[in-house]
């Protein structure tokens, strides 16, 4: 974490703010025309606001530039570049690292394999991954109010694994970021969380009640224990494979 005097960010980030750009420049947000850059800016501006040193910020910057880069030459690469610490937190934050052309394995399993994983990293790495599923979470919220149900078709795993994976975040996020601004930043998951729940349940044109969330979070769960024995609950013939992960 930075300092009293607060975090004085060098060329090192300006570095990290060119690489991004070459990893995402080209790219945009799921299912809209937002440039994915505005994604990675927003989670380093959340982590600058909650007390991340420059290594973090710089993590921040790059958290997804692995999985989305070139796997683990790009790691390497990173940690040339910018550091152990820096390569150390994005390796922590990727669910998979593929290299350039090949797939990733099956979205439960990934993502099972990545809380299980996130239980036991530091507030470091807990900070960086906070910040992104708040703006995820945010972004979220707000394409909901303009488009519904329909956003969750941007999903590969549609309403139920959006919920349960930002749910297991949920709970997970406030045991390891426990003090200060740390503490402020999960309860804000929580918060947000939870918000997209109950909104969920205002909106008539979900035609969902608390019965029906509460069976979708319980299929969520048996879900996670199959993926956690490595069986993919949803084979890729029953996902849209027009949509991402």
């Amino acid at each position: 974490m930075s300092d009293e005097t607060g975090t004085r960010l060098t060329e090192r980030f300006d570095k990290a703010c060119t690489e991004a750009v070459a990893v995402h420049g080209a790219d945009f947000r799921k299912g809209t025309t937002i440039p994915y850059l505005s994604h990675p800016l927003a989670v380093a501006s959340i982590a600058l606001e909650f007390g991340a040193d420059e290594d973090q910020a710089i993590a921040a910057l790059l958290h997804d530039v692995v999985e989305d880069g070139g796997g683990e030459e790009k790691l390497i690469e990173l940690r040339a570049k910018f550091g152990d610490e820096v390569a150390r937190i994005v390796d922590a934050l990727s669910d998979a690292k593929p290299a350039t052309g090949t797939e990733k394995p099956a979205w439960w399993i990934r993502k099972e394999s990545y809380m299980e994983k996130l239980r036991g990293e530091d507030a470091a790495v807990a900070l960086v991954c906070a910040s992104d599923k708040l703006h995820n979470l945010r972004s979220i919220r707000a394409d909901h109010v303009d488009h519904g149900p329909a956003l969750w078709d941007r999903f590969a795993t549609k309403r139920r694994g959006t919920l349960w994976y930002y749910g297991r975040l949920a709970e997970i996020l406030p045991t390891l970021l426990v003090d200060g601004d740390g503490a402020r930043l999960a309860a804000l998951i929580v918060e947000e969380y939870t918000e997209l729940l109950d909104q969920i349940l205002r909106d008539g044109r979900e035609h969902t009640n608390e019965t029906d969330l509460e069976a979708e979070l319980a299929e969520g769960r048996a879900m996670e224990e199959l993926a956690h024995q490595k069986i993919d609950p949803e084979p890729k013939d029953e996902i849209d494979p027009t949509v991402t992960s």
